[in-house]
C-alpha cells in the first residue's frame, strides 16, 4: 500500500510540475510575442520617419534644406569676398565694370 501511494505521489508531483513549467512556458512565450511585436513596431515607424526624412516630405526637412542651400550660398559668397581681399591681384576690373573705383 505504503510503495502505491508512494507512486501516485510521485505521478502527482511530476504532473504539477509540468503544470508549472508549462504555464511558465506559457507566459515566455507570451513575453517573447509582445516583445517581438513591439520591436517590430518601433522598427516599422523608424523606417516610416527615415523615409519621410529622406524624402523630404516633412516640412522641417525641406525648411532645413533650404536653409542649409542659402547658408552654402552666403559663405560661397564670403569667402570670394575674402579671397578678393587678401588677394585683389587675381582679380582684374574689366574695363566696362560700372562700380566707381
Amino acid at each position: 500500500m505504503f510503495a502505491v501511494q508512494f507512486v501516485v505521489g510521485i505521478v502527482v508531483v511530476m504532473r504539477a510540475l509540468a503544470a508549472i513549467e508549462h504555464s511558465i512556458n506559457r507566459r515566455f512565450a507570451e513575453m517573447t510575442l509582445k516583445l517581438n511585436t513591439f520591436e517590430i513596431g518601433d522598427l516599422r515607424e523608424l523606417k516610416t520617419s527615415v523615409k519621410r526624412l529622406e524624402s523630404g516630405q516633412d516640412e522641417w526637412t525641406k525648411t532645413l534644406r533650404e536653409r542649409t542651400h542659402e547658408l552654402v550660398n552666403e559663405v560661397n559668397v564670403l569667402k570670394i569676398k575674402v579671397d578678393r581681399l587678401e588677394r585683389p591681384e587675381g582679380y582684374q576690373r574689366r574695363h566696362d565694370d560700372p562700380r566707381p573705383d
